[in-house]
Order: structure tokens, then C-alpha cells, then sequence
């Protein structure tokens, strides 16, 4: 086997481990002080017994609860082990214990060895007669009388027999005379440490001060006992101290060391009687640092994070998947590995980062040797399918170093401040191992050749491209890289330009966090505003944004052009919903190239009077957010939270024109339904119509342009959301956003549509309805519904929205008693469809509900008698309520009010001997759910 390098001044140290004594944080404390195959993997006695003596003279640290048997059994095996161990205070440790066996592991009863079973029973059975509630304290013991005594029997003098007893005899019975007392408090004084539990940052300052270490923080909470803490019976309290009468002896003695040592170390290093944790720190640091051990320096080494290394700092060590070792620094800013290096002339270490929490993070790491900052340099090295990390530390020679140099990587206090999003905590993996070799000597290199001016060439995006501002340069899929501007509002490149002619610089933008930043983004060139022009470029199954720049001819420019990406100030403050960030990302590379010769001056458009123009990024437009390619093949024109939004058409005004726009999307029915376009500052007319698109439907917006002779060569179409649509309609409609998609259609305006002033026409009075199927159309007279939509079933539905009282106008023949019949397609909730209440010019109706089979759910019929009327006006208004009452008791049901009118409304006459209710009691025959129905039906409550 190949020796191990040492890389610490550490002993081989045994942990006689007494249980309940937070030894199981004290333990993984200590483990990291050691390679992990140096750690002797056992903890129990009968493991130790069957233990091959010489595996003990190959291992540097041992912990388990083996008492005294394992200094015995290392003697033997000529083995040396420094004892240490941790006390607690006698009382409170057998309480904790038993509290702690009523929980051991069915898996752990083997390895606690013989009576450990035996030891939970009789816990349980204590600590249930101390829960129990209907006993007094005293009766609780009372009652346990034996089993009391023998528990306190079993754990009596615990601490005495783990230090003075060997381990093989009869540890069932306590030791009975001052003769073990006295060898255990021999033993404590010749140990080079022990600590107390009562005292945790005093045990880690003798530790630090007894083995010359760095002082570190313990936590001592990786095995509590589980459990409340019962309330124990002063009797019960007075057996255990009468049967722990030799530990209570023992803890005082200790407890009297410790503080004997802890104020000599105070005294050792100058400090006031009542020093705390913090006012050892830096004294220990430099006694750890400075003191000559000894211990071999290295010049050139590979130290596996396996090895114990002496760190602080760190959150612990474990192995990843692939059976390397990392060394994890969460949450501190700050972490430090202590080496034994040999200064006498320049080194370099090598760190590989396997994991960092954030991209700042990894930028930003700063790493100082012995206090002092040094310049470190990072690389991305190939691992698998992802990267990782290299770093590369300078150490400069010191002959007067101390024996161990301090590492630290420091993670700034802004990183967390300025990237909170990308990383809440500062965390970061070392992996693998560390590398160490003396620093290599660089040659005399004669000074570099300025580089060549480029006019025709390709410059991948890398880490080694020249640039200010950006935040990082990382890998992306496919072997491409990205530079990554982070939050700064300016980045700069610094490119070798041939500037003796006009060059074409392409730039590909990977990623930006929002259109805002993509559309308004500005290029300058050494401080001049650059022209861009933007195209989509397929890649994979999405796009990238090519910005193609026109770099002017400029002799006296110098040897590198600086040029700039700007994100305007604005953009932040306008787009901050869409935006708050201001980042984008190249990638890919940039090309430069000569320009092409100056086109012609291109001749004014056509104007159009037939034509089809499609969406598109060179549609002249202002007021748009952005235009984007969808999933249909085609582009839309998307509103953004504007509420005007033009677009400029070179249009043939010697006629007069008809114009269909396509509308995709709408975020509310309001605006698709409120949306105004003016030409040229007139309002026009628009006509609505559903198209089936898909699954779906599209609005197409007609809309009829007058001739205008005198109008110039562009025509501004401005699409307008009323101001109040946002007021009215905030809870459907929080944004004012639409999109307009595919072509728009130019056509002369048929001659029926010519414009001209109408003749006064006397409008006919409609015939009054007494038998009449009424569709619900978009044409039906109404006020208060919010929107009249197409279902998937062919008909439309009348949807109610917010408001409480929606009408219908009917033109009905009140001379005669009629019967109106309604559909109910949908009920945001079952008291809103039994609630809701009918009135017909202002009268209350009573309704007949009955529910009618559709498809695999029920719709609501809804049946009202009108009574004749022959002094009613031309159309009786018929108004839907839905009572305040029901949004407050039914609140966690229907927050909303909402209801659908759906089909057609029957209106038929009413026969006089017509009993209300008749067709509702046909229905309860049925012996299904009604209520069940109901609820089937509101699963399709919207439209798409």
C-alpha cells in the first residue's frame, strides 16, 4: 500500500466516546481532521472486540463507545493513542439517556450488546408513568418501585465505568469504592483534553490550545434526544444522585480541571480572566500558524480533499456520486484550508470548482494567502457533460511564512446584495483534489505584435475576448459561449478593426430578459450611435437575434475599437413588469466583414389599394412592444401595456378601402370588444366577426377607410384600449395587451359600403314576439353582460362578468300571459344558479329550474311566466340578479359572480291553467344528483 502523505501535525487520537455527551457532533468535528482511511470505522464494543489488532496500528483515529478497552488493546497492538473525551454533568446525562433509549433502532440493539433491549423496555415503562397525568409524581415512583431501581442501578456511575473500568468486566454493576474514582481522576489529568458539555466554547478553546489548531465553532446538535422532556419526580431525582454519587464526584474534580486549564491558557496568552470565544480566536490562529512542528513542507504535491485537511470555515466533506471528495463552504463568506508549504520559493496550486450556487459567485470568489490578495486565474475544464472550474493560485515565496500558509476564498458581501435572485446563499463546492508545483519560470518574451486589424474574420465569443462590463463568459450547450451583461446598463468589446474602410459587424443575441431590452438596445462605436438592424435567425426550435451593425470608414480611429451596448435607463422604468432586470447574452461569434456597396436610394412605396401586407419585423410600426415570430409560422405585433399603438401604411386614399386585421390574442374580452382604430386621427367604424383558426377562433377587425385625396403617403392606423377598460375591467384585465397576427388584407370598399351621407330612414318597429325562437347572438339587444362569445358547440353564450345585474331587451306581445324559457350553460357557483333572480320591467318572477341532459353533464333550464301587460312598452326589459348576498356567503365558492346565458331563449304563450312548476316536478323523478350535473358543466366556464 502507498504511504499516505501527512498533512497535519495531529497525533493518532482516541475519542472515548460516552454516550449522550454530544459526542456525535464532537466526533464528526474531529473527523475531518483526518484522511477518511485513517478513521476506524466501528463504534461499539463487541465490533471492537472482533477487530484484527494490527487494522488498529494502520488507523489514526478511533471513536466508539469502547471505555478503557481500546487504550488496552492498542498497547497491545503497539499502537499510541491520545485519549480524550467529553463529561457531562451526571443528572441531566441520565436523563437525557434514559429519554434516549425508549428510541433506539431496532438495528442498533445488536450492536449496544446484551441488556440493551431490556434498557429500552424499562425506559419506555419510566417515562410513561412520568406522562402520565392522572399520577402524582410521587406516585409514579411509587408505582415503578423496582423497575426505578433498576434502571437507576443501570446507568448509576456511567461515566466512572467508561473511564476507569477496561471494558471486560461486569459493567452491569456499578464500581462500588473510591479506588476506580481516583484512576479515572488520574486518568483526566493525563489527558492532553477533555471537555464539557456545560461548557461547549470552552471545550473548543482547550482542544484548539491542547493539539496547536486554528479555534473553530462545534455544533453540538447532530444527535439530540428525541422526546419532551417529562417532569421528573424529586424522588426519582434524589435515587439517581444517590446512585451516582462517585460521577457527581468525578464532574466536580473535572469540572475544577477544566476551569484550572482554561485560565492558564488565558493567562498563556495575555487575556483578561474573562475572555470569551471570540478573544482566543486570533491568539490560537497564530500560535496554530507560526509553531515549527516539524512536519515536512511541500513544493509538489497532490492532496486529495479526503486527506484532513486542518480547515475553517467549511460546512463539511462528503463524497459526490462518482466517489470524489468535496469540501462544501456553505453559508460562509469566508473559508480557510491550512497547508504545509514550502515558501522558500514560488508555488501554485490548483482548486477544480465542482459546484457553484450562482454564476456571481464563481466570479466574483476572491482567494488571499496569508491575508494578502492574490490574482487568480480561472478556466473552464471539460467534465463529462457539463464544466468545470479551474483555479489557479499564485502563492509567492516567503521565507519567513510560518509552518502552515492560510488559503482563504472570500466570496464579497455583494454578491449576495447585488444577485439575490440568482443567489440567495454563497455557497460553493471544492472538489477532487489540490494540486501543488512550484511556479514556472517565465521567459523574456519579447514584446507582442500589435494585432492584426481585422476587415474579414470571425471572433468566437471566449473567456479571452477583451471587454469591460460584462459579468461573466460561460458555456452554453453545443460548445458555444456566452457573454452575459449582467445588471450593468453599458458593456463593452474591444476589437482589432480595420478601419481604413466601412465594415458590417454581426453580432448574435442569445438571450434577453425581456423584448423591452432586445428592441431598444443601442450599439455605439468609440462614442457614435451605430444604425442596427435586427433579423431573426432559425436555431433549433427557436430563434436568435442577429443585429447587424454598419461600422463607418475611419482612418485616425486607433488600434482597437470600443464598442458599446447600451440598455436606455427607460427601459427598466417602462418594461419593469416584463424587465427587472436589464441582461442579455451573446453568443455564438461575432463577424466582420467589408460593407457591402451603398444601395441605390430605394423609390417611395406603391400605394396599395389591393394588396396583402404580412406581420412582420419590417413593418413600420410605433407604439408596438414587439414583434415575434409565433407557432403557426407566422409573426405577430404585440401591444405591450400601451394604449396606443400605430401602424404606418402606404395606402391608395384616391378610394375608399377596406382593412382586415387579424386579432390573435386579447388578455380581456373588454379590450378585444372596446378597442377603437382611428386613420389619420378619425375614428373609424370597425366590424367584428369570429374566424375559426385551429381549435379555436380569431377576431377579425373590418374596417372601412373614406377616400381622402389630400391624404400623404403613409396612413397612421392607431389602435386605441379605452383608458376605462383597465378601470372596468381590472380583474380580467390587469393589462391592456393584444396582438395583432398573419396579414393584413387591403381591398377596394364594395359600392354598398361607399360612404356618403345617410338618408334619414324611419327605422320599422320590430313585429312583437308571442311564439319565437330567439338565438343569443352578438346582435341581441343587451346592457351589463360582459361579452357575447362562440362556443364549442356551435352556439354562442351571453357571459354575465362581474356586474350583478345584467339585461336582455325582447320585443314580447304583452297582450296575452307569455313563457319565457332560458339556458343556463354555466354557474361560477351553485348559489349563484339559485340565487339569481328574474325581473321583467321591473317586477319580480318566480322561476321554474329544471335541468336538462347535454352531452355527459346538465345545463340549467330556467322557465318564467310573464304576465300580460297591454300598457308595456315596445320591448320589455328582462334583467338577471344575482343577490350581494351571495359573494359574501359564498365566498370561498364563487368569488366571482359570474354566470352564461347559452342556445336560445323559447318564448311561447302561457296557457291560463298552466300549473308553475310542473315541468321541475317531471324532472325529480329522475333519480340523479341535479347537483351533480351542475358541477360538470362549469368545467368549460371560459372561452380560449
Amino acid at each position: 500500500m502507498k504511504p499516505r502523505t501527512i498533512i497535519n501535525h495531529l497525533p493518532e487520537i482516541y475519542f472515548l466516546h460516552i454516550p449522550k455527551t454530544a459526542g456525535t457532533s464532537f466526533r464528526l468535528w474531529l473527523h475531518r481532521l483526518f484522511d477518511v482511511d485513517d478513521l476506524l470505522p466501528i463504534d461499539h464494543l463487541n465490533e471492537l472486540e472482533e477487530l484484527e489488532l494490527k487494522s488498529l496500528k494502520r488507523k489514526r483515529f478511533a471513536s466508539g463507545h469502547f471505555g478503557w478497552r481500546l487504550m488496552e488493546l492498542s498497547k497491545t497492538a503497539r499502537a499510541s493513542f491520545d485519549p480524550v473525551t467529553i463529561l457531562r454533568e451526571p443528572v441531566d446525562h441520565v436523563l437525557s439517556g434514559l429519554r434516549y433509549t425508549t428510541d433506539i433502532a431496532e438495528d442498533d440493539i445488536a450492536k449496544l450488546g446484551e441488556g440493551a433491549d431490556r434498557h429500552r423496555e424499562m425506559g419506555e415503562l419510566i417515562l410513561a408513568s412520568f406522562h402520565d397525568a392522572s399520577l402524582s409524581p410521587e406516585e409514579a415512583t411509587a408505582k415503578l418501585g423496582a423497575e426505578a431501581a433498576e434502571i437507576e442501578g443501570q446507568f448509576s456511575n456511567i461515566t466512572l465505568r467508561f473511564i476507569a473500568l477496561s471494558g471486560t468486566e461486569d459493567t452491569s454493576a456499578p464500581p462500588t469504592g473510591e479506588r476506580e474514582l481516583a484512576l479515572a481522576q488520574a486518568r483526566l489529568d493525563a489527558m492532553r483534553f477533555f471537555g464539557l458539555v456545560e461548557d461547549w466554547g470552552g471545550t473548543a478553546i482547550l482542544f484548539a490550545d491542547a493539539y496547536g489548531l486554528p479555534l473553530r465553532a462545534m455544533d453540538y446538535r447532530h444527535n439530540p434526544t428525541p422526546g419532551r422532556k417529562p417532569k421528573v419526580p424529586k424522588a426519582f431525582l434524589d435515587g439517581v444522585r444517590k446512585t451516582h454519587s462517585l460521577d457527581l464526584k468525578l464532574y466536580d474534580y473535572a469540572r475544577s480541571l477544566f476551569n484550572e486549564r482554561l485560565a492558564a491558557a488565558r493567562q498563556k496568552f495575555g487575556l483578561a480572566p474573562d475572555a470569551g470565544f471570540e478573544e482566543f480566536r486570533e491568539p490560537l490562529l497564530q500560535q496554530f500558524l507560526h509553531t515549527d512542528r516539524g512536519l515536512p513542507l511541500m513544493s509538489k504535491a497532490t492532496v486529495p480533499l479526503s486527506a484532513g485537511i486542518i480547515e475553517n470555515g467549511f460546512d463539511r466533506r462528503f463524497p459526490d456520486q462518482a466517489g470524489r471528495w468535496r469540501l462544501w463552504s456553505d453559508p460562509a463568506l469566508e473559508s480557510s484550508l491550512y497547508l504545509p508549504l514550502d515558501r522558500s520559493q514560488p508555488l501554485v496550486l490548483r482548486f477544480q470548482g465542482d459546484v457553484f450556487l450562482s454564476n456571481p459567485i464563481r466570479d466574483e470568489l476572491r482567494v488571499e494567502v496569508d491575508g494578502s490578495d492574490v490574482a487568480i486565474e480561472k478556466r473552464y475544464v471539460k467534465a463529462g457533460d457539463g464544466y468545470r472550474v479551474r483555479i489557479d493560485v499564485p502563492v509567492p515565496a516567503d521565507p519567513d511564512a510560518g509552518q502552515y500558509s492560510a488559503i482563504t476564498f472570500i466570496v464579497p458581501e455583494l454578491v449576495p446584495q447585488h444577485d439575490e435572485a440568482l443567489a440567495p446563499a454563497t455557497a460553493f463546492a471544492l472538489g477532487g483534489s489540490i494540486k501543488i508545483a512550484p511556479a514556472p519560470v517565465k521567459a523574456v518574451a519579447p514584446p507582442p505584435e500589435p494585432p492584426r486589424a481585422l476587415s474579414d474574420a470571425t471572433i468566437p465569443i471566449s473567456p479571452g475576448i477583451r471587454q469591460d462590463g460584462f459579468a461573466r463568459c460561460y458555456p452554453a450547450e453545443a460548445g458555444r459561449w456566452h457573454i452575459w451583461s449582467g445588471p450593468a446598463l453599458e458593456s463593452s468589446l474591444y476589437l482589432p478593426l480595420d478601419r481604413s474602410q466601412p465594415l458590417l459587424l454581426s453580432f448574435q443575441g442569445d438571450v434577453f430578459l425581456s423584448d423591452a431590452i432586445r428592441d431598444e438596445l443601442r450599439i455605439e462605436v468609440d462614442g457614435s450611435a451605430m444604425p442596427i438592424t435586427r433579423s431573426y435567425v432559425t436555431a433549433g426550435d427557436s430563434y436568435l437575434v442577429q443585429m447587424d451593425v454598419l461600422v463607418p470608414a475611419d482612418p485616425e480611429a486607433g488600434q482597437d475599437s470600443k464598442v458599446t451596448f447600451i440598455v436606455p435607463e427607460t427601459v427598466a422604468q417602462d418594461d419593469e413588469a416584463l424587465a427587472p432586470a436589464t441582461a442579455f447574452a451573446l453568443g455564438g461569434s461575432i463577424k466582420i466583414a467589408p460593407a457591402p456597396a451603398e444601395a441605390s436610394i430605394p423609390e417611395p412605396p406603391q400605394p396599395l389599394s389591393d394588396a396583402t401586407v404580412p406581420i412582420s419585423p419590417e413593418i413600420r410600426q410605433d407604439g408596438f412592444a414587439q414583434c415575434y415570430p409565433a407557432g403557426d409560422g407566422n409573426w405577430r405585433l404585440w401591444s405591450g401595456p400601451a394604449l396606443e399603438a400605430s401602424l404606418y401604411l402606404p395606402l391608395d386614399r384616391s378610394q375608399p378601402l377596406r382593412l382586415s386585421f387579424q386579432g390573435d390574442v386579447f388578455l380581456s374580452d373588454a379590450i378585444r370588444d372596446e378597442l377603437r382604430i382611428e386613420i389619420d386621427g378619425s375614428d373609424l367604424p370597425i366590424e367584428r366577426s369570429y374566424v375559426k383558426a385551429g381549435d379555436g377562433y380569431r377576431v377579425q377587425l373590418d374596417v372601412l377607410v373614406p377616400a381622402d385625396p389630400e391624404a400623404g403617403q403613409d396612413s397612421k392606423i392607431t389602435f386605441i384600449v379605452p383608458e376605462t377598460v383597465a378601470q372596468d375591467d381590472e380583474a380580467l384585465a390587469p393589462a391592456t395587451a393584444f396582438a395583432l397576427g398573419g396579414s393584413i388584407k387591403i381591398a377596394p370598399a364594395p359600392v354598398k359600403e361607399i360612404i356618403a351621407p345617410p338618408e334619414p330612414v324611419e327605422a320599422e318597429a320590430p313585429q312583437p314576439l308571442s311564439e319565437a325562437t330567439v338565438l343569443i347572438s352578438p346582435e341581441i339587444r343587451q346592457d351589463g353582460f360582459a361579452r357575447c362569445y362562440p362556443h364549442e358547440d356551435g352556439h354562442w353564450r351571453l357571459w354575465s362578468g362581474p356586474t350583478l345585474e345584467s339585461s336582455l331587451h325582447l320585443p314580447l306581445d304583452r297582450s296575452q300571459p307569455l313563457a319565457l324559457r332560458f339556458r343556463g350553460d354555466v354557474f361560477l357557483s351553485d348559489a349563484i344558479r339559485d340565487e339569481l333572480r328574474i325581473e321583467v320591467d321591473g317586477s319580480d318572477l318566480p322561476i321554474e329550474r329544471s335541468y336538462v341532459k347535454a352531452g355527459d353533464s346538465y345545463l340549467v333550464q330556467m322557465d318564467v311566466l310573464v304576465p300580460a301587460d297591454p300598457e308595456a312598452g315596445q320591448y320589455s326589459t328582462i334583467t338577471f340578479i344575482v343577490p350581494e348576498t351571495v359573494a359574501q356567503d359564498d365566498e370561498a365558492l364563487a368569488p366571482a359572480t359570474a354566470f352564461a346565458l347559452g342556445g336560445a331563449i323559447q318564448v311561447s304563450r302561457s296557457a291560463e291553467d298552466q300549473v308553475p312548476g310542473d315541468d321541475l316536478r317531471r324532472d325529480e323523478q329522475d333519480e340523479r344528483d341535479p347537483s351533480d350535473g351542475v358541477r360538470q358543466a362549469r368545467v368549460d366556464a371560459e372561452p380560449e
